[in-house]
Parts: C-alpha cells; sequence; structure tokens
C-alpha cells in the first residue's frame, strides 16, 4: 500500500491532492473537511507569525490545506488523524471537565455550545461534569466518536469523489549532483511546457492517463532546443534519472584595464573539500602553495588529512574551525508560545465547512497539470516534502528515442570547466585595437591572474565526490563523542528530516537513518520517504544499490531488534567498511557492523552515474581502523555492549 507524503488542497474545487511515495497521486474532492483532510478533529495549524510558522506540537501531517473556514492540518491516513486527536483531548483537556473542555473546544462565538454538550451526553451516558482524565481510553474514543458523528465527518457522502493518477517524475543529474534551476521543455500529447528543476533536481510530478504515452524533455542549447530524453510511460507510477554533463560556474573578474594598476600577487583565498587519494602534497602543487603554507593556515599538527574535510588554500582556517552552514551551531529553539484552543482545532462545523461548498471537475486538474506547468506534487510539510524517485531499482536513466532500455540518456554539455581550472584570456593580439588603446601607456596586456590587462575569473571547482559527507564530517567533529542527550538539545535530526519523533534520546527514537538523511538533504539530495527508517534506502527509489562500495555510500543493516544505516568513510586491513554515523552507541562516530547483517550499499540516484565511474576506475577506501579515525577526529565515548545502534 502507497505511503501519502505530501499533500495539498485545492480551495476552489475543494479536492484534496495526497502524493504516494511511489508517485501515485490520489485526488480526494467533496465530503466534508475532516474527511477530505483525515482530520476527524478538525485540528488546525499555529497562525502565520511574521511570514513564518512556528512548530506546533503536531507532526505527523503531510500538508496544510486552506478553506473557507480557515487552514486546518493534512493527514496522511484516517488513523493519524484520530490518533492526534485523541492526543489533543488528553494533552488539552484532560484536566477538564465535559462540560468546561466544550467550552474551550468548541466556543460559542462557533458553535452551539450546549447542544454540543448535550450531544455528547446522549451519545455517551456521561455526565457533563465528568472529566476526561477519570475515563479509560476506550470511553474516551467512544466520546471521540460521538464527536465525529456530530461534526458531520459523514455527511455529504453522496459528494465524495476519489481518483488515483500515474505518474512520472524525472530528476536531472550531472552524474554526480541533481542540476537544480534547469528549465526543460516538456512536450507531451500535443502540447509543450516549460517546467524547471527544484533544488534535487527534480522536475514537476508528471500525470498521465495509460501506458504508451511519449513524454519528449529538451533544454536550451546553444543551437536550439536540444533532446535529453523520452519516457514512455508504463502501467504504473515511474521515476527517471536523466544525465546531463552540466557544470555552471561563475566567478568576479578584475578591472578590464585599470589605470596605473598595482599588482595583487596574492591570489584569493578559498576552501577546498578533499577527496579520495589526496594528500597535503598533492593539493600544494596543485594550488601552487607549500606543504608547510598549508599546514600553518589549516593549524596542522601533521601531514595526516582525510577526505570529506576541507582545507583552506591561501587563507588562515576560521577560529571556530567549522564551516558556516553548520546547523547544528544555532542555538536551541524556543518552545512554541502557547496556543489558543483555535490553534489545534477550529470550532464544531456540524456538518462540516464544506457543507456549502460545490465540488469541482477532477478531469479539469488533471488536464490542467500540462495545460499550466503547475506542479503535481508541490506544497507539503517543511522536512516532510513529495519524495518522487528516480529511475528504477537497478537506477537506471530512462533513455531517449532509439536507445535501448537501460542505456543513460546524455545529452552535450553546453559549457563544462574543468576542476580548479582558470578561463584563459585572449591573447594581446586579438584585442581589438581601441580596446588595446583604452588601456594608455600604462596597460598591461597579458594574462593576468593578479586582475590588470585583460582579466580571467578564477573558477575554484569542487569535487563531485560525495558533497553529504562534509556535513557528516562537520558533525563529527562539531560533537566530537557527546551523546544523544546533549545533541538533542540542539538538534533533533528527526524533526529537520520531517519525523514527528520529538527527541534522539531512548531505545524508541533510533536516529542513525535521520542523520543519514539530514546530511544527504543538506547537500540537496532526496530523502527517503520515511527518513527515520534504517531499511528506507532499501525501498525507496530515490536510492540505487551498488556492488561494492565507495566513499559516501550508505551501508545498511538488519537484525532482530531493528536495524542501521551509516556512511561509508574507509576499510579495514581486512576490507570490512568502517562506517561514520549517527546512534552509534548514542553518538556519532566512527564504527561498524557484523557482516552477518549487512544489507547492501546504496548512493542517490543522482550520484549513480560518478559511483560506478569511481568503481571503473579502481578507487580504493582509505584503509584505517575505526579506533584510530576516532582518535585523530578527538571522538571520544564510551562504547555501548548492546543496543548500541537501537
Amino acid at each position: 500500500m502507497p505511503k501519502f507524503i505530501s499533500a495539498t488542497h485545492d480551495k476552489a474545487t475543494l479536492t484534496v491532492q495526497y502524493v504516494a511515495d511511489n508517485g501515485d497521486i490520489l485526488l480526494r474532492s467533496g465530503g466534508t473537511i475532516p474527511w477530505r483532510f483525515n482530520n476527524p478533529g478538525d485540528m488546525r495549524p499555529p497562525p502565520m507569525h511574521k511570514g513564518k510558522r512556528p512548530a506546533g506540537v503536531v507532526r505527523t501531517h503531510i500538508g496544510i490545506g486552506d478553506s473557507k473556514s480557515g487552514e486546518f492540518y493534512i493527514f496522511p491516513d484516517y488513523d493519524t488523524g484520530w490518533k492526534e486527536k485523541f492526543a489533543l483531548l488528553r494533552r488539552k483537556y484532560n484536566a477538564m471537565s465535559i462540560s468546561d473542555a466544550m467550552y474551550v473546544y468548541a466556543p460559542p462565538n462557533e458553535n452551539d455550545t450546549e447542544r454540543y454538550i448535550a450531544a455528547i451526553c446522549k451519545g455517551t451516558g456521561y455526565d457533563r461534569t465528568r472529566r476526561l482524565d477519570s475515563m479509560s481510553d476506550a470511553e474516551l474514543e467512544s466520546m471521540m466518536t460521538v464527536m465525529k458523528q456530530h461534526e458531520g465527518y459523514n455527511n455529504l457522502v453522496n459528494t465524495r469523489h476519489e481518483q488515483w493518477i500515474r505518474t512520472a517524475s524525472v530528476t536531472l543529474s550531472n552524474g554526480a549532483q541533481p542540476i537544480p534551476d534547469q528549465k526543460v521543455v516538456v512536450r507531451a500529447k500535443g502540447k509543450e511546457i516549460v517546467a524547471k528543476t527544484d533544488k534535487t533536481g527534480q522536475l514537476p510530478l508528471m500525470p498521465f492517463e495509460a501506458a504508451g504515452e511519449q513524454i519528449q524533455l529538451f533544454i536550451e542549447h546553444s543551437a536550439g532546443l536540444k533532446q535529453i530524453g523520452e519516457i514512455v510511460t508504463q502501467a504504473k507510477s515511474a521515476a527517471y534519472v536523466f544525465f546531463h554533463d552540466l557544470i555552471t560556474v561563475s566567478a568576479p573578474t578584475g578591472s578590464h584595464f585599470a589605470k596605473d594598476p598595482v599588482r595583487h600577487d596574492k591570489p584569493a583565498g578559498f576552501r577546498y573539500r578533499i577527496v579520495s587519494g589526496d594528500t597535503l602534497g598533492k593539493i600544494a602543487a596543485k594550488f601552487k602553495v607549500s606543504v608547510e603554507q598549508l599546514q600553518k593556515d589549516n593549524r596542522l599538527h601533521s601531514t595526516r588529512i582525510f577526505a570529506g574535510d576541507y582545507l583552506y588554500i591561501n587563507m588562515p582556517k576560521p577560529e571556530d574551525g567549522h564551516s558556516p552552514h553548520s546547523r547544528a551551531q544555532q542555538k536551541p529553539k524556543p518552545e512554541a508560545a502557547p496556543k489558543p484552543a483555535s490553534s489545534d482545532r477550529g470550532g464544531a462545523h456540524d456538518g462540516g465547512s464544506a457543507s456549502n461548498e460545490k465540488a469541482g471537475d477532477l478531469s479539469d486538474i488533471v488536464a490542467s497539470v500540462l495545460d499550466t506547468g503547475k506542479p503535481a506534487g508541490a506544497g507539503g510539510v517543511p522536512g516532510a516534502a513529495s519524495q518522487p524517485k528516480p529511475a528504477s531499482r537497478a537506477g537506471e536513466a530512462h533513455p531517449s528515442a532509439g536507445a535501448s532500455h537501460g542505456e543513460v540518456a546524455r545529452a552535450e554539455a553546453p559549457h563544462t570547466e574543468s576542476d580548479a581550472a582558470a578561463a584563459s584570456a585572449p591573447a594581446a593580439s586579438s584585442l581589438p585595437a581601441d580596446a588595446a588603446k583604452s588601456g594608455g601607456a600604462n596597460a598591461t596586456l597579458d594574462r593576468s591572474k593578479q586582475g590588470q590587462g585583460h582579466p580571467v575569473a578564477l573558477l575554484n571547482g569542487d569535487s563531485k565526490e560525495a558533497p553529504w559527507m562534509a556535513f557528516a564530517i562537520e558533525q563529527a567533529k562539531l560533537w566530537h563523542g557527546q551523546k544523544e542527550a546533549v545533541i538533542t538539545k540542539t538538534i533533533n535530526y528527526h524533526h529537520e528530516v520531517g519525523s514527528a519523533l520529538k527527541s534522539l534520546v531512548g531505545d524508541g527514537n533510533p536516529w542513525c537513518a535521520s542523520f543519514v538523511n539530514w546530511c544527504l538533504k543538506q547537500a540537496l539530495y532526496k530523502m527517503t520517504a520515511a527518513p527515520a527508517d534504517s531499511q528506507s534506502f532499501r525501498h525507496s527509489n530515490n536510492f540505487v544499490k551498488i556492488d561494492k562500495p565507495v566513499f559516501g555510500a550508505v551501508a545498511v543493516y538488519k537484525h532482530r531488534k531493528g536495524g542501521h544505516a551509516a556512511f561509508v568513510y574507509a576499510q579495514t586491513s581486512t576490507g570490512a567498511p568502517i562506517l561514520l554515523g549517527g546512534n552509534q552507541s548514542d553518538a556519532i562516530n566512527f564504527g561498524m557492523q557484523l557482516p552477518s547483517e549487512f544489507k547492501g550499499f546504496y548512493v542517490p540516484a543522482a550520484y549513480l552515474k560518478f559511483a560506478q565511474e569511481q568503481l571503473a576506475k579502481g578507487v580504493k577506501l582509505e584503509t584505517s581502523t575505526p579506533k584510530d579515525l576516532n582518535d585523530e577526529f578527538h571522538i571520544t565515548f564510551a562504547k555501548k555492549k548492546k543496543n548500541a545502534d537501537r
């Protein structure tokens, strides 16, 4: 059964669009708001404050829908909505009598409160003075059933309508990273729209009616539109990754011809991410600096460096030692202010506010997707956004016309830059006469790295190798072995990836997968649909299984009490993977798992091509031990003997 991961509400047509983890879309229209939103308690989100919505207690919703009666939570299914209403009554009204609770829950300015109380008492046989904390869970649910009937959950049954739609999900990648903000021309059924990839390289979901339909994809090229692929739809929703060798870089230049120029021989400083196989000597030679200068600028006590970490070139390392993107350095967020009753639940609607609304034509909604380019999977909850899938389980990109199934549909890149390359300026002889003359007697017509003459822009290329590992290493260095009880006071990885788990602490809150997904999210890769589940990488079409480990691959393990997921960082002398992960003895550190529990290595689908190239080149993992790595990263922690990863 598909799991819904995001939802939006069309106020005009009274239709909720539920997006499932397999790409399917359910359009639910008509009925009442409690039915349409899977929200039998009519629970509301906290109101917006200064353009932002404060974090509420409810974390299980997958969207927020606007209606004529205001905003309400949208839950993935009825049971989730029911449990949230139960939790609300216990949390907020437990110490009140039925009468007192209803005057807050359904205030007289919005409802006939006395009629509501009378309905509860008649339906349950409870006295209006009975307190909710005197009720057993079963008794409270009996009261909730009467409340659901009174609020009209089952009203307007004859207007209810549900329709399933299949979709094609497309991600654009350069082979290692998603390509964001890329305009793509989509042609289907004689129509053409211009869509744009989001920050994770994904286009809006594209609905289709039947198998065998053709969807063609084009991008702007110097010679005009160039086809990058073609999709022939299947009988079910499917996901596709198209690889396009595109690198976009930019850099400022100096003045074109400086008047009385002063040469600035010191190049601008920048940060370089270390990749597998790098040594301090190689990096020094690459950027024309000395090993001694690198050691001094980065405060290194030896020539030992680590893949995934950063070196500062031609500039001293900042004192805090952390990059500015570290979200874990933020101060803990304050608790949300107490909300009025209406923040959790709106007034009763006696049949639902939808009773006076008219359901729209679903065929118009479906047809409008290609007509207007409206994202079919847009919206949802921050951190729990739609998770459409790349490619198939085998990870192949679906080809352009004429290619056999499984081949990669590639496009010629309009422009590429080599790593850390500089763009050469035209020779002096090729300059226009007036341009040369404008420099006067002081013009220096040489290729100038100092910003004079005809200037160049120095482009500091970054490695494509596992960008998410920079975030994992940063967190390991930041917390240096501190336990989850300390970490969770500053950052809750569950919350950051959209999980409802409220803490990192305890056997019921395993956070290895949330940590992995958080690192991937920071690097703008797609997460799994169930980001707190270690086994979700095995079943997510956002990830592809590979035969051998590469640096940064997600290693997944399964045991009788649960499982574990962590990043491959190195290997032992016998070839066993050494993992960098969270929830390893309640901390972030380097460790190992039992080979008998191993289930596979996985990489993001958008990274597949680069991973395959690394394996083909025979790039080796560093050889080390967990103890040595923990010592070198100054990670100290007490190792648990049991339930080390819960």
